[in-house]
């Protein structure tokens, strides 16, 4: 079979010309340039970069028309550019140029209203081997993206309630600082600010209040210092100032101390006003710490030698402070351990009653038994575990222990008695005390009236309205309470009487002095009549010779605790020191046990 010829019959009219079909593309590309988001440019790389095509994007990304800039040397590029960012775009576009590479840039734009927008510019030489160079490429708009990225960048390194710098921004802060600091021989100081007793005042008005009293703070540190200088908040009620550029102490001792008094002025809210002091610990660079966890360490543990120091106040740091802080960290293990462990120990120290000399109450005393069997004392540990939160735990392992060793006595057929324990201020106002207090006695099953809780006079005072609505609560128990260290205080007899207490104790300062000041008489004479007048029972405390138990015979207080009867005893002794005057013995006429002191009360 031979080839045969084939013959293709094409319809008419079916193949353009090609310049027509050239042109149709362009028509089609023009077309989808001028639905983007931005516009396609042709420019060349001289002194204006000259235009020499743009698409119809060209008006809704820049407000020109694209006639008006092409071959315009007065709207060339060059100006649309913004001016900061002219040099640096010319630059990297010679040279991506250069090294054959194609571009993106971000930078700015001048619209013709004046407006700024941000702009990706995108492109590549369109002919290396011309001169000048033609540049060929896209211009989109990422003005909302780079505005939400600023945006997330502001709350990363923002505090949302104050917009101070928070921890990580002020990282960088402190880093450039020191920098700065080396290059010019100068120093530099970090100061960590905590707000005292700012968690009250958080509990008491609101969170809301909190965060405007935080705002407040905020505006008043930044008020004291100059535009250099950083102030940052850590989180919580902890602030942090960084001082730049100083070369003498006294230069940043001044600073702070503006901020102290700044932040200390009253502040007022709905016809309210109060006052806000806080504690400042200062490291200063390079002396204490060359980089930035050291300089934040140092600086609190300044700092918390200034709470120490009674708050409201600052502390340069000093090495000395580091031994303290150890000890500090040591004590705190040690009070978790014995909590795990069950290291605490309650002693009992026996009550008395003056007109019949017998043993009317006790009060639990807190010991903890350390692992080399000495025992640690309460004003050893007690403040560290009112701070940290551990008075909490402890106050309630307390209450049940002494609630239980109690019952014990009773199922004993001792003769019943209440049992007096010390509460924090932290019980007080921050849980449900009234709720564990019921939990244990329904737990021990004993008798509400032979619970005496025993509060101090200042922590009373502190927020009487609120402290008068849980005492009423535990007086609706049954539990007896009394008021501690009573005259040490700023009592308002007008609060006083509306206190559902039973008992007042005197303040043992003022029984030591007894018989050999007549200003301590004194005070213990008008507590002694006060409490009478108010219908109350009176204890003296720190009861240690015969002297004093004869005063306070003749001026008829009630009860009396003290060495000159009983020192603090182990429970299984304190049994049997009961079980004795249950045989009759005049135990107030008994002498103290030797070795007894008034440092172990």
């Amino acid at each position: 079979m031979g080839k045969e010829a084939v013959e293709l019959e094409i319809p008419s009219g079916k193949i353009k010309d090609p310049a027509q079909a050239l042109a149709d593309k362009e028509r089609v590309l023009l077309g989808l340039l001028s639905s983007l988001d931005g516009m396609a440019y042709r420019c060349r790389d001289d002194a204006d970069w000259t235009v020499e095509f743009v698409s119809e994007g060209c008006l809704r990304l820049t407000g020109y028309r694209p006639e008006e800039l092409l071959f315009n040397s007065s709207i060339s590029y060059t100006q649309i550019v913004h001016p900061e960012d002219r040099k640096r775009v010319r630059n990297e576009i010679r040279a991506a140029i250069k090294e054959k590479q194609r571009f993106l840039i971000e930078h700015r734009i001048v619209c013709q209203d004046g407006t700024i927008k941000w702009v990706w510019a995108r492109g590549a030489a369109a002919d290396e081997d011309d001169y000048p160079v033609v540049i060929e490429g896209f211009v989109e708009d990422i003005t909302k993206v780079r505005l939400n990225r600023e945006k997330l960048e502001y709350l990363a390194n923002h505090d949302p309630v104050t917009g101070l710098p928070n921890r990580l921004l002020l990282n960088d802060r402190l880093r450039r600082m020191m920098v700065n600091a080396q290059r010019s021989h100068s120093i530099a100081a970090v100061a960590l600010i905590d707000l005292d007793n700012f968690k009250l005042i958080n509990d008491t008005f609101g969170h809301n209040r909190g965060d405007q009293l935080l705002q407040t703070i905020a505006k008043r540190m930044q008020s004291c210092l100059r535009e250099i200088d950083t102030v940052a908040r850590l989180g919580g009620d902890e602030f942090v100032l960084l001082l730049s550029g100083e070369n003498r102490g006294e230069a940043l001792a001044l600073a702070i101390q503006r901020v102290l008094k700044e932040v200390a002025r009253p502040w007022q809210f709905d016809g309210n006003e109060l006052s806000v002091s806080c504690s400042m610990g200062v490291s200063v660079f390079p002396r204490d710490g060359r980089d930035v966890q050291m300089l934040l360490r140092n600086a609190d543990v300044a700092m918390y030698k200034a709470k120490d120091l009674g708050k409201n106040n600052y502390q340069f740091y000093s090495p000395e402070m580091n031994t303290a802080i150890v000890k500090r960290l040591e004590l705190q293990n040690m009070l978790q351990r014995a909590l795990e462990k069950n290291q605490f120990v309650l002693f009992y120290q026996p009550k008395v009653e003056l007109g019949s000399g017998k043993i009317s109450g006790m009060e639990a005393l807190l010991r903890i038994a350390g692992d080399d069997n000495k025992l640690l004392q309460p004003q050893e540990f007690i403040k560290l575990a009112e701070e940290t939160g551990l008075i909490v735990p402890i106050g309630e392992w307390v209450l049940r222990q002494a609630c239980a060793f109690n019952k014990f006595l009773q199922d004993r057929n001792l003769p019943p008695m209440p049992v007096a324990i010390n509460l924090s201020a932290r019980q007080l106002v921050r849980y449900d005390l009234v709720g564990a207090v019921e939990q244990v006695l329904h737990d021990t099953g004993l008798p509400a009236k032979y619970l005496d809780l025993e509060l101090t006079e200042s922590m009373v005072m502190h927020n009487p309205e609120e402290v008068i609505k849980v005492l009423e609560r535990l007086e609706k128990l049954g539990v007896q309470l009394g008021i501690d260290d009573f005259g040490t205080g700023y009592s308002s007899l007008s609060y006083l009487k509306r206190f559902p207490v039973n008992t007042l104790k005197i303040d043992r300062s003022f029984v030591h002095e007894l018989g050999q000041d007549e200003d301590a008489a004194a005070i213990a004479c008008a507590v002694i009549n006060l409490g009478h007048s108010l219908g109350l029972k009176v204890i003296a405390e720190g009861v240690e010779t015969e002297q004093q138990m004869k005063f306070l015979q003749e001026n008829h207080c009630d009860y009396i605790q003290g060495f000159l009867f009983s020192r603090p005893l182990p429970a299984d002794e304190f049994v049997v020191l009961l079980e004795q005057e249950g045989r009759g013995r005049n135990q107030l006429s008994a002498p103290r046990k030797k070795g007894a002191s008034a440092r172990q009360t």
